[in-house]
């Protein structure tokens, strides 16, 4: 699990963007977008499900962008 702050410029707030990667085939998901966020607060619950920032994610399905609530 990787998570990135990012910074779109002077006009815009910062985000938080996390993604995972599979071990098995190299490839990675962003399964996190939070906008207007400065941190990654991130707790494993078991190997399958992540907490990051208050959501709870299961890692092989789920994602969370915070423009779908």
């Amino acid at each position: 699990m990787t998570a990135y702050l990012n910074n779109g410029g002077a006009t815009t707030s910062y985000a938080v963007l996390a993604s995972v990667k599979n071990n098995s085939n190299g490839k990675t998901r962003n399964i996190y977008w939070q906008y207007n966020c400065t941190k990654a607060q991130m707790k494993w619950i078991n190997d399958e499900t992540i907490k990051i920032n208050g959501k709870k994610l299961k890692v092989k399905s789920d994602i969370y962008y915070y423009r779908r609530k």
